[in-house]
């Protein structure tokens, strides 16, 4: 099933005509455009089509339908860190558009200084289809300290101290979801030479660590995942260097809720198992040319029978 990709382009233009240039940094231009009100239906067209997917589904399916055309009308994004997927998501968790305006408020709308980062830093502590932690009392007290003009500096000590020393990582999703799309990228458009280079930066071993949590922490039998977590307990607990910071802090993440029950759920709350196992699967086709070869030959066989 295919996005109205029409609709995608309309979007994007808007976007790129609308909002103002901004050079400098890694990678392309970006366009500022300070309207809430065009993300929200963004975001709810996005959410809308997506409907016809299944929900543990639904995030891959927008990135991989709508990177290529981000692409060509905005340009290459460095790490493979996809706008439209994040309007997706702020929309799919804000769920209403009364409530997403609210939280872009907070994000500095009412203030005339709405920024789309830091709806990005904020939109989970909002969310209304996975609501967090924090306390109605909490929320609002986060909400009056940013409703002011800030600088960015600023707003990230507020966050911080808010959220104070996570055990789990602020911006673990980010992480997973940039190894995900660059991982998926080099495996579906990438030669030989782009996937040894890739595979080589992360490492081998590290790879191998990563499917290994990736395989394990979706596991909802209790005993059966305490059993999998004493087998490969000393492949957890060795420390591995990578050079590849996403893998490094994916890495440390996982180890921690492999420990810790609370954690765990969160996780797997944050990342879905239909994820888990198709980053799994994409890591392991990058890691082994057999691997490869028989994701190749799967995906042929899938769209062969679309065809029919």
């Amino acid at each position: 099933m295919s996005i109205d990709k029409k609709k995608v382009e309309f979007f994007l233009k808007e976007l790129k005509k609308r909002g103002k240039e901004m050079s400098g940094g890694i990678g392309r231009s970006s366009y500022e455009l300070r309207d809430p009100d065009f993300y929200w239906e963004f975001g709810e067209f996005l959410v809308k089509e997506s409907q016809k997917i299944d929900e543990e589904e639904r995030y891959r399916w927008v990135v991989r339908q709508t990177k290529g055309i981000e692409k060509e009308i905005l340009g290459a994004v460095a790490n493979e860190d996809w706008l439209v997927p994040r309007i997706y998501r702020w929309a799919d968790e804000l769920q209403d558009k009364k409530h997403f305006m609210y939280v872009a408020d907070i994000a500095g709308h009412k203030v005339g200084t709405f920024r789309i980062k830091v709806m990005e830093y904020i939109y989970d502590i909002y969310s209304k289809k996975d609501p967090s932690t924090y306390s109605e009392s909490q929320k609002k007290k986060l909400a009056d300290k940013l409703q002011k003009k800030l600088t960015h500096t600023e707003i990230n000590g507020i966050l911080k101290d808010f959220r104070g020393k996570t055990t789990l990582g602020y911006g673990i999703r980010n992480q997973f979801d940039i190894l995900t799309n660059q991982v998926e990228e080099i495996i579906e458009n990438g030669d030989q030479d782009a996937r040894e280079s890739f595979k080589n930066e992360i490492g081998v071993k590290m790879i191998d660590k990563l499917r290994t949590f990736l395989q394990i922490l979706p596991l909802d039998d209790q005993s059966l995942f305490e059993e999998m977590c004493s087998e490969y307990k000393s492949q957890f607990n060795k420390k591995l260097s990578t050079k590849y910071e996403p893998a490094e802090k994916l890495s440390d993440a996982f180890g921690k809720c492999i420990k810790d029950k609370d954690l765990k759920k969160k996780i797997t709350k944050m990342i879905n198992s239909y994820e888990m196992g198709s980053t799994n699967t994409f890591l392991g086709a990058l890691e082994s040319q057999k691997d490869y070869e028989y994701w190749k030959r799967t995906k042929e066989n899938f769209e062969q029978m679309d065809l029919n």
